[in-house]
């Protein structure tokens, strides 16, 4: 079974977790199931987005919540790049946009200005330490692999839950049904 498909499997444990916490505290128990995660693993000292100028990750289309942005908007300290947020909207299809057209709006000078309060997705991909941040970086538009050991199976659930609530149709490459309970 792929991670995808148990994450899926793990999701009403998720879902029973979040039901009974208020709207408004549900994004810091997620950070804190994703970094608990991480430590659980031995992998907290393994990232090292915080460590290095590494931004590859921060071109990729990210898909954000209303409820973390609004968690993102309340707490967080941030000027976001209209134009290039704009350019982002306006695009009919994000990967044909320039390496440089698809930086994050909270990306600056490289660094994430949100990191504290990044999103869930941003979570889950990094660069493990000893990696070369020359390996991340590119200027082709390709998309690289993330860390395939930042996917645990809790991590992806968390991920998939705050989806589903603005994306109730999304569609899983196993055609898991979302609006399922």
């Amino acid at each position: 079974m792929s991670i995808e498909e148990q994450a899926f499997d793990f999701l009403p444990k998720i879902k029973d977790l979040f039901k009974n916490i208020p709207e408004e505290a549900q994004i810091p128990v997620a950070y804190n199931i994703i970094e608990d995660a991480f430590k659980k693993n031995n992998l907290d000292e393994e990232i090292q987005c915080t460590k290095q100028v590494c931004s590859f990750c921060c071109h990729d289309q990210i898909m954000l919540s209303k409820q973390e942005a609004e968690y993102i908007k309340k707490n967080a300290n941030y000027e976001i790049d209209e134009t290039l947020l704009n350019k982002q909207r306006s695009a009919a299809d994000f990967k044909k946009l320039s390496f440089a057209d698809r930086a994050c709006i909270f990306l600056k000078d490289g660094r994430c200005s949100v990191y504290e309060h990044r999103p869930i997705v941003c979570r889950t991909h990094n660069v493990k330490k000893g990696v070369d941040i020359k390996n991340c970086i590119v200027t082709d538009g390709k998309t690289k692999e993330p860390n395939p050991q930042a996917y645990f199976i809790p991590v992806q659930s968390v991920l998939y839950y705050f989806a589903m609530k603005d994306f109730p149709n999304l569609k899983s490459t196993y055609s898991y049904d979302f609006r399922r309970d």
